[in-house]
């Protein structure tokens, strides 16, 4: 047993690779835990975008920003951590 927590009552932990609680006087139940992951293969690359940035506008309720740099047009979330591409300008 691995990763010992305890709080109101129950306790947390890890056996042999798999997460589990209990509560006192009750058997031990096996927590299921779905992790949510982007597709296997993936066509996406790092591009570096420090400095080289032409025009930079925010979208009107600013939750995204769309900047061109090195030809490419890209757009980026304030609130998540991904940037796409979505136009080309050469």
């Amino acid at each position: 047993m691995r990763f010992l927590s305890f709080e109101k009552g129950t306790l947390c932990f890890s056996l042999d690779g798999k997460l589990g609680t209990m509560k006192e006087g009750q058997e031990p139940k096996k927590l299921v835990v779905d992790i949510t992951t982007q597709q296997i293969s993936n066509s996406e690359k790092f591009i570096s975008i420090i400095g080289g940035v032409k025009k930079i506008e925010i979208f009107p309720k600013g939750k995204e920003i769309t900047f061109i740099t090195r030809g490419r047009v890209l757009v980026t979330s304030v609130e998540e951590s991904f940037t796409i591409r979505i136009a080309n300008t050469i």
